[in-house]
Parts: C-alpha cells; sequence; structure tokens
C-alpha cells in the first residue's frame, strides 16, 4: 500500500500558497483514496468558481492531464440541473483511462450539452457539516467502478446515483499525467484554498466505509469533534 500524509499547511488566501507533491502520484493506479482536514475561511460565491484542496488536475476545459481532484464548489440557480445542486457543494472527481475527450472529472456546468463533462464525480449536496471556520474531514474514494465521498466519517454521495439520479460512474484505472499534484491550489497553482489543511492522506486503495470512520475517530478529539 502507497500512503502519503502528515502535510501541515496553512492558507492565509494568497495566491501562490500550496503544497507541491510531486508529479506520478495515482498514475495507473486501479483504485485511491483522498483524505484531508479542512477549514474554510471563505466559500466560492459564484458559479463554478473552485476552492482546490487536494489535486492532480490541468484545469483545462477537457482535463487530458487530469487524475483526480477534491474541491469546493458554488453552483446558484442551475437551469439544467436540479435545485439539489445549488449552493455549496464539495466534488470528488476522477479521470481514468477509459474517459473521452470531454470527461473533465470535476466540472459542474449548467449547460444541457454538457452533461457528460461530469462523469464520476461524487456531489455531496450542502453538508450540515460544510460551515465556515468548522473543521470537516473529507474522504474520496475511487474502488475502479464507483466514486464515493465521506464528510466527518459519515457516507454521503456516490456516483452510481447522483442527487438528479444519473449514474456518474467510470471504469478503467486512473490517468497517466506528469501535471503537478498539489495541496491548496489547482495543478497550475491558480484558484487556491483559503483556510488550514494540517492533514493529507492518500492511498493507492479504496478504503472501506469502516476504515473512513476509523481514521475520523482517531483524530476527531484533535480538532475539537
Amino acid at each position: 500500500m502507497v500512503k502519503i500524509g502528515l502535510v501541515c499547511w496553512q492558507q492565509g488566501g494568497g495566491t501562490n500558497d500550496y503544497v507541491d507533491y510531486g508529479t506520478s502520484l495515482g498514475n495507473g493506479w486501479s483504485e485511491i483514496t483522498v483524505q484531508t482536514w479542512v477549514k474554510p475561511a471563505t466559500f466560492p460565491n459564484s458559479n463554478f468558481i473552485f476552492e482546490h484542496l487536494v489535486v492532480a488536475d490541468d484545469n483545462s476545459s477537457s482535463g487530458l492531464e487530469s487524475v483526480f481532484a477534491l474541491v469546493i464548489d458554488h453552483l446558484n440557480n442551475p437551469t439544467y440541473l436540479p435545485s439539489s445542486f445549488e449552493g455549496n457543494l464539495i466534488h470528488f472527481g476522477i479521470r481514468t483511462s477509459n474517459q473521452t475527450f470531454r470527461n473533465r472529472p470535476i466540472v459542474i456546468p449548467d449547460i444541457n450539452s454538457y452533461t457528460d463533462y461530469i462523469r464520476g464525480v461524487a456531489i455531496s449536496v450542502n453538508p450540515v457539516e460544510y460551515a465556515l471556520d468548522t473543521w470537516m474531514f473529507l474522504t474520496g474514494t475511487f474502488n475502479g467502478s464507483e466514486t464515493k465521498l465521506y464528510i466527518n466519517g459519515q457516507f454521503k454521495a456516490t456516483s452510481n446515483n447522483q442527487p438528479d439520479d444519473v449514474n456518474r460512474s467510470l471504469t478503467g484505472v486512473l490517468n497517466t499525467s506528469s501535471i503537478n499534484r498539489r495541496i491548496g491550489s489547482n495543478s497550475n497553482g491558480a484558484n487556491p484554498f483559503t483556510g488550514k489543511i494540517p492533514l493529507t492522506q492518500i492511498y493507492n486503495r479504496a478504503l472501506s466505509s469502516t476504515e473512513v470512520l476509523q481514521n475520523y475517530n482517531a483524530l476527531k478529539s484533535r480538532f475539537g469533534l
């Protein structure tokens, strides 16, 4: 098992604050788990403005070099997507070897012709735990056929059944790319997260729901939860 962790970092809102952890993590993996403790100081307040937490994402319209991404986002007054997508969102997305050109892992464009952009993305819709200046333990997993999202050790969403009843799951191994892997911004250094990220862990397998909860319980007292 590959595991990285214990990255201590605090973001004060600067555009160049991030942690860089190489250019190969996740390449060709059949499974992945991304876990991180975060305390947001701000939220995105306009459509499609992401704050990047833990990513290997090229931030292009197609995402051909992307591998995985855990981000927060905001969506106002959706037109084509259902109202259950409105508000502050948490995404965990992956790009696999089986995806085509227009399958970017972390985009939710509210445009009718772009529905295939959001394949493979698990979305948490306005969780009560999602609040400013509040510690959250976020976990995204991919087991080779399904992407899941957990908040504070509890399962919240699956790519198999999104709020609009669409299956956005993918199969295949993770994409291979030399894009920068970063904590706190996208791989080009833009769209920074504003807040605190004291601990991030990445595994080359999909943790079970029991393991996710165990990891949360093991550290929650440090964060006053």
